[in-house]
């Protein structure tokens, strides 16, 4: 028997494909579950300086990412959600780092910090891709890639800040729009096979 509620969230910069995914795994019917990434959200209802945002506002989105979190507790099916706690605490580290402490505090409170699976979409040359791919910052790429090139990094700080870098599988996220979903489905339906019992040894890269 496969057990229930199994929790990932995908992870990576600006204009490396993670809501296109998570759109398709849902249409597709491969989850149950699709969450968005919430300090996007608020980007664009609110229409904010992204690289400006203070440390209240850190809070804000890390409270709703833990509310959303404990609303899965009855859940029963697979759940996959944009960017997530480490995504949050990796734009905080650039903006507003005295507070990552407080935001670490928000995912120690979640049910999913012990078993949640991270994918993380890795582009070999973000400040290209970037620069090729955005429609959100088409009127200032300058800024979107110097900003976006430096969450890359930033992600692989927080990662490792939450001790998270044995639970994440790393996928290129270079090739065709088709190739990277393949993985990612693919990932997705190994740890669903293994019933839920996902064993990390180190990173896993498929590169």
């Amino acid at each position: 028997m496969i057990k229930d509620n199994l929790f990932f969230y995908i992870i990576g910069t600006h204009c490396c494909g993670k809501t296109s995914i998570i759109n398709r795994l849902k249409s597709e019917g491969h989850i149950e579950f699709s969450g968005s990434e919430i300090g996007k959200d608020l980007y664009y209802k609110e229409k904010f300086l992204t690289s400006s945002q203070d440390v209240h506002f850190e809070h804000r989105v890390a409270g709703l990412e833990l509310d959303r979190d404990k609303s899965f507790d009855d859940f029963q099916g697979i759940v996959v959600v944009e960017t997530w706690h480490p995504g949050n605490i990796a734009y905080a580290l650039l903006r507003n780092k005295d507070g990552c402490g407080d935001l670490l505090e928000y995912y120690k409170s979640s049910p999913f910090k012990k078993n949640a699976i991270g994918i993380w979409l890795v582009l070999s040359n973000p400040a290209e891709t970037i620069n090729q791919r955005t429609k959100t910052f088409i009127g200032d790429k300058d800024w979107a890639v110097e900003f976006y090139c430096a969450i890359q990094n930033s992600i692989n700080d927080a990662v490792n800040m939450m001790g998270l870098k044995n639970s994440i599988i790393k996928i290129s996220a270079d090739d065709d729009a088709d190739t990277v979903y393949k993985s990612v489905l693919d990932t997705i339906k190994a740890a669903k096979l293994s019933n839920h019992n996902y064993e990390y040894t180190d990173s896993h890269t498929i590169v």
